[in-house]
């Protein structure tokens, strides 16, 4: 999706100007071909998961809000900065979610429950 997105919003007249807003959206596909070790990390994968999401709507918003070449170059440190937390706010949560997971499916043996073990808090090695 990403791919699209960059594509669209380079067509557009004002995102031909600032094309290079655009690389922000090769994040996602960068992490994606990282070596499996690196790229399956849970903050890599939400920092991949929040800039595919900003490729959509950034590629919609620019031919749907008029905006001129300098207010998306303003807006690059805004979402650097917006990004990084959205990131950080999902692995938490993702990790915390994990955690209550894993208390419950060790409460009930719950077959349903799909818990990834690497992301439990105050686990206990045997």
């Amino acid at each position: 999706m990403p791919i699209v997105a960059i594509i669209l919003f380079i067509a557009h007249p004002v995102g031909r100007q600032v094309w290079f807003f655009s690389l922000f959206w090769t994040i996602p596909l960068i992490i994606k071909l990282l070596p499996k070790k690196h790229g399956e990390k849970a903050f890599l994968r939400s920092l991949g998961a929040t800039f595919t999401a900003h490729a959509v709507g950034g590629a919609m918003w620019n031919y749907i809000v008029p905006m001129t070449p300098g207010a998306w170059i303003d807006l690059i440190p805004i979402v650097i900065y917006e990004r990084l937390l959205f990131a950080g706010g999902i692995t938490v949560s993702f990790v915390i979610l994990n955690t209550i997971l894993n208390k419950l499916d060790a409460k009930t043996k719950a077959e349903y429950i799909n818990v990834d073990k690497k992301y439990v808090l105050f686990r206990h090695t045997a």
